[in-house]
């Protein structure tokens, strides 16, 4: 039954209601906050992105020089180790080439007797 009596807020006042809320000070300097607030933290992301791309692109650059450098020295170990190098090397010493060589035959194929 009170739900009768009690006065129904009518279209004009919830109007009137909603324009002093969102006219009042308080609110204005709120949103101006929040605002301000969010206007401070993207410029700090974006530059905290802009900084980290930055990095990215050295270390990429960084990447590809040593890469480079990883394939000349890929080049000069197969340099080193083709045959053409190695009879060079070999002849650079004093070694002698063996002519008869003898092997040992082993009769049995056990190591040890028991």
């Amino acid at each position: 039954m009170n739900s009768y009596i009690e006065k129904k807020q009518t279209l004009r006042e919830k109007k009137e209601a909603l324009n002093k809320l969102l006219f009042s000070t308080s609110f204005r300097v709120s949103v101006g906050i929040f605002v301000l607030i969010f206007g401070v933290l993207y410029i700090l992301k974006t530059t905290s992105v802009s900084t980290k791309g930055y990095m990215i692109s050295d270390l990429e650059k960084q990447v590809a020089t040593l890469e480079y450098e990883n394939r000349k020295m890929d080049v000069e170990v197969a340099k080193l180790k083709s045959m053409q190098s190695l009879q060079d090397r070999i002849a650079s010493t004093d070694l002698v080439v063996v002519a008869n060589v003898d092997y040992l035959n082993i009769l049995d194929g056990s190591v040890a007797v028991r």
